[in-house]
């Protein structure tokens, strides 16, 4: 179930007085460590959480102690890298459309991998509402291509450059329609500038945008709730 404003309690309610006592910001505050720097499977669950800070209702309290509750049983699980596999950066991006059921905005996912681990992912709301599925995508592919040109740069000042293009698989087609095509003004004309250098990164050959089916969709577990298989399954991609 997702979590939703309706769950806060009113003002000056018994609900609310009684959460007022509980530690919600402290614990959503260390869980948001935590998904920040070793834990990208919690990343969106506590990106959720984190949403209703200012008035908590015991619907989110419930969730903040699920996402503690699924970190105990699974305290062997990490990311692991492995030397024996090439420095390959490539990363996975997806976005959920109007996902969040209080603004109607969409999530950004993506998630970097190097010798077989992740090394860097994001969850974040969108600024602003996208009028589809593949706008969506669209600014989203835009945050994941920032952050590989940043990781590229990185890689480049510890002694490794990457002279070939960064992978980054994405699962809707017309959005890779969009980045590779700067012609097709009529479905982008009204986005943000901001959005737009991806066809720059494309014909610099820093980035490849790849398409990949769904199901093999690993960033889908940083923009949605899933089945237990389903998040299993993903999460087996970069931790184990």
């Amino acid at each position: 179930k997702k979590l939703v404003k309706q769950d806060c309690p009113t003002e000056g309610s018994n609900n609310q007085n009684e959460m007022k006592k509980k530690p919600y910001r402290n614990l959503v505050g260390s869980l948001l460590y935590s998904a920040i720097w070793t834990r990208p499977d919690i990343a969106y669950a506590v990106s959720a959480c984190s949403r209703y800070l200012e008035n908590p209702g015991i619907n989110h309290w419930n969730a903040a102690k699920r996402i503690l509750r699924y970190m105990k049983g699974t305290k062997s699980i990490g990311i692991q890298f492995n030397k024996r596999n090439e420095l390959n950066l490539y990363g996975y991006c997806d976005a959920d459309w109007a996902g969040e059921l209080d603004s109607r905005r969409s999530t950004t996912g993506y998630i970097f991998m190097l010798a077989g681990g992740a090394i860097s992912w994001k969850v974040k709301a969108q600024p602003t509402v996208a009028l589809s599925s593949a706008e969506a995508e669209y600014m989203a592919l835009s945050a994941a291509v920032q952050e590989a040109i940043y990781l590229r740069n990185l890689m480049r000042d510890l002694g490794y450059e990457i002279k070939k293009p960064t992978v980054i698989y994405q699962d809707n087609q017309a959005c890779m329609s969009m980045a590779k095509n700067p012609t097709n003004h009529q479905r982008r004309k009204h986005i943000d500038i901001r959005y737009h250098f991806i066809n720059e990164a494309i014909e610099n050959k820093q980035i490849q945008v790849v398409y990949c089916k769904t199901e093999d969709m690993h960033a889908d577990i940083f923009t949605k709730p899933l089945s237990k298989v389903k998040f299993e399954r993903h999460r087996s991609a970069f931790m184990n």
